[in-house]
């Protein structure tokens, strides 16, 4: 995320909440590098929701936690799905040997 794109996070932040607020441009230009060191490289799109989604629920002050606790379980999400993806991928199938297949055919025929 760009310094410009945390300012409008907490911008929208503030007009929800105005204990976040800032008195001027310095102090707020401050302040959001200071957020942008916690949060790092998170998508802006998903800032904002989770600044939307917090107030939904929460009376709570916004915090740079609420962004990143929400960004590590949607990363984690996003790399399971590619685990998944990539082990049930045809391209990725590992043939089954040929003794393999012969003693589950062989199984296959007997009876217990």
């Amino acid at each position: 995320m760009e310094i410009v794109e945390m300012i409008k996070v907490l911008a929208t932040a503030s007009l929800i909440d105005p204990r976040i607020g800032r008195k001027d441009d310095a102090e707020r230009d401050m302040m959001a590098k200071a957020w942008l060191g916690v949060v790092g490289d998170v998508p802006f799109d998903f800032a904002i929701e989770c600044v939307k989604k917090h107030y939904q629920t929460s009376s709570e002050t916004f915090m740079p936690v609420h962004i990143v606790a929400k960004w590590k379980i949607e990363r984690d999400r996003q790399r399971e799905k590619e685990q998944l993806k990539q082990l049930t991928s045809d391209s990725q199938a590992v043939p089954m040997p040929d003794n393999v297949r012969a003693l589950i055919r062989d199984w296959g025929k007997t009876k217990p």
